[in-house]
């Protein structure tokens, strides 16, 4: 990897239940030269502590997000200085991390620091948000959120017999999916930072598709991404969740009909 792009911070950014835990994963094992830090804005993740050990007060967080945002992100980049920083950002990391009144501006401050870094944003979405939305559903039923390499999928037909979902619930999780990725776009847009929009299933698939070479192409440094072992913590759901079939087929209409902003708030 050219050093000129070693100091420059990649962000993965997403909802939740988008498979970017796989991606980022994926991308550190295949490449020596990354280093996938994961949720670092999640409220017990690395930035809270780095605020601790560089005593920052709220108040100066508050009054200067992207300084400080930019001093957190070099820092981070010199842990690993001949790797390329990969941080995984959701798009609700900042709701348990500071006070009401600073959330609005967090995200922007974040994306202009990386801007400012010269860094890129890989804005990674699901084609299918009804997957990713019965997935959020599921993991609050079952309580398992990630199956780490090397252990045995969930028997969730043994753990939790047949499953009911509420279509309204299930919609209403969709519908703020959307509304959360028209929100975090438009920021992007606002920024002015490089983002590319990446989609899982594009990433995961059996056959190969362009997606590696466009994310090298606008990485502009060689990428792998070797076959690993992805198991869809998923594929057990269509078995156990009464009328799944008939779920997917009327929440798939919503999905795609395009609904006013007045009906996803």
């Amino acid at each position: 990897m050219p050093e000129a792009h070693l100091s420059k911070p990649i962000i993965l950014l997403c909802n939740t239940r988008t498979g970017s835990t796989a991606f980022g994963s994926a991308l550190e094992a295949s490449n020596g030269d990354i280093w996938f830090a994961g949720e670092v804005f999640h409220p017990d993740g690395l930035f809270v502590k780095w605020l601790e050990e560089h005593d920052v007060s709220a108040l100066s967080f508050f009054l200067e997000k992207q300084r400080v945002l930019g001093e957190f992100l070099v820092d981070c980049s010199a842990r690993y200085p001949n790797k390329a920083l990969l941080i995984d950002v959701k798009y609700h990391d900042t709701l348990g991390l500071m006070p009401t009144p600073a959330l609005y501006d967090f995200p922007p401050a974040l994306l202009s620091a990386v801007r400012d870094l010269e860094g890129r944003v890989l804005h990674l979405k699901r084609k299918s948000r009804f997957d990713s939305a019965i997935s959020q559903v599921m993991a609050g039923i079952s309580k398992v959120h990630h199956v780490r390499v090397g252990e045995s999928l969930p028997d969730f037909a043994a753990q939790l017999g047949q499953v009911v979902i509420d279509p309204l619930a299930l919609a209403r999780q969709i519908r703020h999916r959307i509304y959360h990725e028209l929100i975090a776009t438009r920021q992007l847009i606002n920024s002015g930072c490089k983002y590319i929009d990446v989609y899982y299933e594009d990433i995961f698939v059996e056959n190969e598709s362009n997606a590696l070479a466009t994310l090298e192409a606008f990485l502009a440094f060689p990428v792998r991404l070797d076959k690993v072992v992805h198991r869809k913590i998923g594929a057990g759901y269509r078995d156990i969740i009464k009328d799944y079939e008939s779920l997917r087929k009327d929440l798939r209409q919503l999905e795609e009909a395009n609904w006013p902003i007045s009906l996803l708030v």
